[in-house]
């Protein structure tokens, strides 16, 4: 195991077998311009979809539907983060799960609650890209 000293003073074990699924380099992703949509209720008052679908990257999180609404919120996906959650519910081939066409790369937001989904995914969804957010970066981001 590697262990990794995180936040609040946890150490977790990184096992090999995630260790395995895990890039040697952060990747070098860069976008000219973005949009991060939230899945709020609200925006289904505003026709957003074209302004939302011009960005060059576009993150939501936590399977918002899009199909139905593109003229509020665009229909483009390029990142989608997913909790604990939405994360089980992919592990577990949810039926309702919202496949995104083209795919979105999944960001895993909890990323040590989630290591051994993350790495059961991995194995099992083989055409998906999957990112997970360092545990030092998702703990001083929500500080």
């Amino acid at each position: 195991d590697i262990t990794y000293a995180g936040s609040r003073n946890k150490v977790y074990h990184v096992t090999q077998d995630l260790r395995e699924l895990l890039p040697e380099e952060c990747p070098d992703l860069r976008w000219r311009t973005c949009a991060i949509v939230g899945n709020s209720g609200t925006l289904m008052f505003g026709k957003f979809g074209a302004e939302i679908d011009k960005h060059d990257m576009i993150y939501r999180f936590n399977q918002a539907p899009t199909d139905a609404f593109s003229e509020q919120v665009g229909s483009r996906t390029t990142f989608e983060s997913l909790n604990a959650k939405f994360a089980h519910e992919l592990q577990a081939e949810d039926p309702d799960w919202l496949w995104r066409d083209p795919r979105a790369s999944y960001i895993f937001f909890e990323p040590l609650k989630l290591k051994e989904a993350y790495t059961e995914i991995r194995r099992r969804h083989k055409g998906v890209q999957t990112y997970m957010f360092s545990p030092a970066f998702a703990y001083t981001e929500i500080r």
